[in-house]
């Protein structure tokens, strides 16, 4: 009977060795491995137990590194593959193509450069190196388009695009808005403003990049033609809904955001590149200062993939460089991913699916295409828990190409989602998530628990969304949302439960600097009790009957098939959520909301309640009270929002309980060694998502 070992690989190592210790041998051949494959055999010989200690340095991964049922171990005895040490081992697929660049050969290709650039610019023959992903974009697609990503000394580059950072606006809608010759079908035609447009090779490939119509989806589109006389642009995909924003009139409000991406004509930046898709070569613009190596990112497939392993941890190791994610588990229990740190990936840095009591915890995420953690499990119809946790991870700077619905955290959430699977039991604790241009968490499903979690500039490019937010289901109930700390992030909402989302409990939050603290967009049984909300641009408190004018009843597409999708009037449903059959007499008005002892400090309005008054007929409105001034906070301006005694809120508004505002945030425990420091917030705080980034000091705690 295998008993367990410790095993160890090495980039200097040898698969002909035994792996049996750290370092080389010469005379036993002793030494540790060279590959994690050889790795993965031995520690299947020698079972439950075994360890699997990597070396610091480099492991090139051609695919994903697989773990299965094989790989298990059993109860108190897992199968781990960590770190040696303190030292780091690093994963990547990254290629290395410095050696391939050389000077631009093609004499269109120099005459369409800026003449500054021109004899600085290098190019790649992608065809040569038979890539998987050298393009061309799709005519319409979100995010990064399927293609390569390129690197130097670890920095991102950011594709070519004018301009060079923010936005420019549409001057109108010519055709193809929602309300434009919509009915006749008419292809989407704008205005512009600025004459560069005149400057691109729209024969070569040009895409643009804009929120077309609404704040929170951003879609990329070819561009068919460009009239210089007109000055307008003709793409060549309709956008979803069409083109002008759906708040303004039939020509757009003339403020549609958009960009222009992958043009040759705009490498201009040290730093930018871009891909010629038809002659199949890569012109990029070095960083300044120094030489330094080119690597780009081509694998898209998971750099490790865990299918039904039970017992198995992954710790201590660097995932870094590739076009897939980091940790791939599907189907797995008592599994664990800590200490890890993610970064420079083209897709989410780790995905559960399925399962049961998988933790992911005490991870750095940061720099990532997509977002951080993805997690779905349980059973809607019998709701069963699956028992995932995500705790105490640092997640920031992600949704750098797939700026929205792509969030640090994602806890099953369903419109977007190609294959939903809204999940059962999830705890999100004590995460820290910030700086990114749309939502923190995204959430659905059941009884699951998102606590002391802090998020913090957010929305930065986007507008009508929530730090922490949810969506058209009125089944989603039995979600717990409490002593969060969520702030300076004023394009977005503290929790936002959109379009008839229903069932929540919102309690002990700390809410500031926000647009509004609690958004109730028509849905049921929500409550919001014991909060705090500070300087909200709007109103601490809304609530809407929007169900009654968009059609939110049982013939509702969305909403009624995820009602048809659960159990809901059996027993179990029955008794766990029982307020839930009665929204069905009138699903359209938001019925059983209640907000109660919750306190707005600085804030314009207390409540905003857009509706008719019989709309609100059962709704639970007391103890919620407007504060001027310090209301007896710890240290305001070192952002302590405890209470101190005799405060004024614990004062005025009888029975409130005060929020656990020191729980709140990442903490020291077995997974983190310390707490890095928190990045400046502030209101309309912004980050040029296309500018390349420092990677230098990214280990910012090591793994015990």
């Amino acid at each position: 009977m295998a008993h367990g070992a410790d095993l160890y690989v090495s980039p200097v190592g040898n698969d002909a060795w035994s792996g049996k210790i750290a370092a080389p041998n010469a005379v036993k051949s002793d030494g540790p491995f060279l590959t994690l494959g050889r790795a993965r055999e031995a520690a299947r010989e020698a079972g439950p137990g075994t360890t699997v200690h990597l070396r610091g340095g480099d492991y090139p991964l051609a695919g994903s590194f697989e773990l299965s049922a094989g790989d298990s171990g059993t109860k108190g005895r897992p199968v781990t593959y960590r770190n040696f040490g303190k030292e780091v081992p690093r994963l990547t697929s990254g290629i290395d193509v410095t050696d391939r660049l050389g000077p631009v050969t093609d004499a269109a290709a120099r005459g369409r450069l800026q003449a500054t650039a021109r004899d600085r610019v290098r190019e790649l023959d992608l065809g040569a190196m038979g890539v998987a992903h050298g393009g061309p974009f799709p005519d319409l697609f979100e995010g990064g388009g399927g293609i390569l990503e390129i690197y130097h000394d670890g920095r991102r580059l950011p594709m070519a695009r004018w301009p060079n950072s923010g936005f420019a606006t549409m001057e109108r809608v010519v055709s193809g808005s929602s309300q434009l010759n919509a009915g006749a079908g008419a292809p989407p035609i704008f205005g512009y403003r600025d004459d560069r447009h005149a400057a691109w090779d729209v024969a070569s490939g040009v895409w643009m990049a804009g929120y077309w119509r609404v704040p929170w989806t951003i879609q990329a589109v070819r561009v068919k033609a460009i009239d210089t006389r007109a000055k307008t642009v003709e793409l060549a995909a309709r956008v979803p809904g069409g083109i002008g924003s759906k708040y303004a009139k039939a020509q757009g409000s003339g403020q549609e955001p958009y960009y222009v991406l992958n043009v040759l004509e705009e490498v201009d930046r040290p730093g930018e590149w871009c891909i010629d898709f038809g002659a199949r070569k890569l012109y990029v613009l070095p960083p300044e200062g120094r030489r330094g190596r080119f690597v780009i990112a081509d694998m898209a497939d998971p750099m490790v993939r865990v299918a039904g392993a039970s017992n198995l941890a992954l710790r201590g190791i660097l995932f870094d460089i590739s076009l897939g994610g980091g940790v791939a588990m599907e189907d797995c229990s008592d599994c664990a991913v800590s200490s890890c740190v993610f970064r420079n990936l083209g897709s989410m840095a780790v995905q559960v699916a399925g399962g049961a009591r998988v933790t992911v915890s005490g991870c750095d995420m940061h720099d990532l295409a997509e977002g951080g953690v993805s997690v779905s499990g349980g059973d809607r119809a019998t709701l069963s828990p699956c028992g995932h946790v995500v705790r105490n991870n640092d997640i920031h700077r992600y949704g750098i190409l797939k700026r929205t619905y792509a969030p640090g955290i994602d806890v099953g959430f369903g419109r977007y989602a190609k294959d939903w699977r809204p999940p059962v039991g999830v705890t999100v604790a004590n995460n820290r998530i910030h700086d990114a241009p749309h939502a923190g968490i995204l959430y659905g499903g059941n009884d699951n628990v998102i606590e002391y979690n802090e998020c913090y500039n957010l929305a930065l490019d986007s507008h009508d969304v929530g730090a922490l937010y949810s969506v058209m289901d009125w089944t989603s109930y039995g979600n717990t949302v409490r002593g969060n700390f969520i702030h300076d992030s004023p394009n977005a909402n503290g929790v936002y439960l959109d379009d008839g989302d229903s069932g929540d409990l919102v309690e002990g939050n700390v809410i500031a600097r926000v647009s509004v603290g609690v958004f109730i967009g028509g849905g049921h049984d929500n409550v919001a009790r014991d909060n705090i909300m500070v300087e909200c641009k709007k109103s601490a408190l809304h609530i809407d009957s929007r169900g009654t004018s968009r059609g939110y009843d049982l013939s509702h597409g969305i909403l009624s098939n995820r009602l048809a999708s659960v159990p809901y009037d059996r027993a179990l449903w029955r008794d766990r959520y029982p307020t839930m059959p009665a929204i069905l007499k009138n699903p359209e008005l938001p019925t059983g909301n209640v907000f109660e002892r919750n306190a707005a400090v600085r804030c314009p309005k207390v409540m905003n309640q857009s509706g008719k008054p019989e709309h609100f007929r059962d709704l639970v409105n007391r103890g919620n009270e407007a504060f001027q001034g310090d209301p007896g906070f710890a240290d305001e301006k070192a952002m302590d929002y405890r209470l101190r005694p005799g405060n004024k809120i614990s004062d005025r508004i009888k029975g409130f309980r005060a929020p656990a505002i020191d729980r709140a945030g990442l903490v020291v425990d077995a997974d983190r060694a310390a707490i890095p420091p928190r990045e400046t917030p502030g209101a309309g705080r912004s980050i040029d998502f296309d500018s390349t980034v420092d990677m230098d000091a990214t280990n910012r705690q090591r793994p015990r």
